[in-house]
C-alpha cells in the first residue's frame, strides 16, 4: 500500500496524523501513534510515554532472540505492560477502547489485541537502525471493528496472511514464532475454525 498518510508530534509531544498535504486528519492528542498499516484504523498509545517497566525474564529471553546471529546487534529501547493500546478510525472515534497491553490493525476489519503482555520497541543494528514493534507475554487474540471476537484472546502467538481468502494461525507455545512442529489452530478471516484439511503454516511461509 501507497503510504499517504504518516505520523506527526507537536511541540508538546503529543501524536497526530496528516495526509499527504499536510492537512490534519487526527489531531495532536494521542500520548502515541503506532505505525500506519491501514489508512481508515489507527493504534494508539494513551498510557505514559515515559514509563520503561522493568525488565522480566520474558523481555530478556525476547532480547536474546533478536540478537541471535546478529553482528551489531539489537536493543530493546521500551517495553510498556501498560494496558493502554486502542484503536481509533479515520474519523477520531475510538474503535477499539485501550484496554490492551498490544494492538496491531492488520486488515481493514481485524485487529490482533493482546492482554497482559508487553508492547516491546527495538531497535534493528544488524541492517538500518529501523524501530520495531512486537507484543511478548500475555494471551493474544483477533477481534473486528465490531469489537466481535475472532480469535479467542487465548493464545502465545497469532500469525497472519494476508491474502484475500487468508488464514490466521494461532498456537499455544512458548517460542516467539509458529512452531511447526507443534499443534497449531487455524481460522478464517471470519473466525471459523478450519479443522478439515486445514492449512499448512509451512506451505504459506514457504511460498513467501
Amino acid at each position: 500500500m501507497k503510504k499517504t498518510l504518516k505520523r506527526f508530534q507537536n511541540k508538546r509531544g503529543k501524536w497526530g496524523v496528516k495526509n499527504s498535504n499536510g492537512e490534519i486528519l487526527i489531531p495532536p492528542t494521542y500520548s502515541f501513534i503506532g505505525e500506519i498499516f491501514n489508512e481508515h484504523y489507527f493504534s494508539f498509545f494513551d498510557g505514559d510515554v515515559n514509563f520503561q517497566c522493568k525488565y522480566s525474564a520474558r523481555i530478556m529471553d525476547y532480547y536474546s532472540y533478536i540478537n541471535e546471529g546478529s553482528w551489531n546487534g539489537c536493543d530493546i529501547e521500551l517495553a510498556y505492560d501498560q494496558p493502554k493500546w486502542g484503536v481509533i478510525n479515520s474519523s477520531n472515534m475510538i474503535v477499539v477502547p485501550p484496554i490492551y497491553t498490544a494492538v496491531f490493525v492488520t486488515k481493514p476489519n481485524l485487529i490482533k489485541v493482546s492482554k497482559n503482555g508487553y508492547m516491546i520497541k527495538w531497535i534493528d543494528y544488524e541492517n538500518d537502525h529501523s524501530e520495531h514493534w512486537t507484543e511478548i507475554g500475555g494471551k493474544t487474540g483477533v477481534i473486528n471493528t465490531n469489537l466481535d471476537i475472532i480469535v479467542p484472546i487465548e493464545y502465545d502467538q497469532i500469525t497472519f496472511f494476508q491474502e484475500d481468502d487468508g488464514f490466521i494461525f494461532a498456537q499455544n507455545t512458548f517460542k516467539f514464532l509458529i512452531d511447526i512442529d507443534s499443534p497449531y489452530d487455524v481460522f478464517d478471516f471470519q473466525g471459523n475454525m478450519i479443522t478439515k484439511n486445514p492449512p499448512k503454516y509451512e506451505d504459506y511461509v514457504r511460498n513467501l
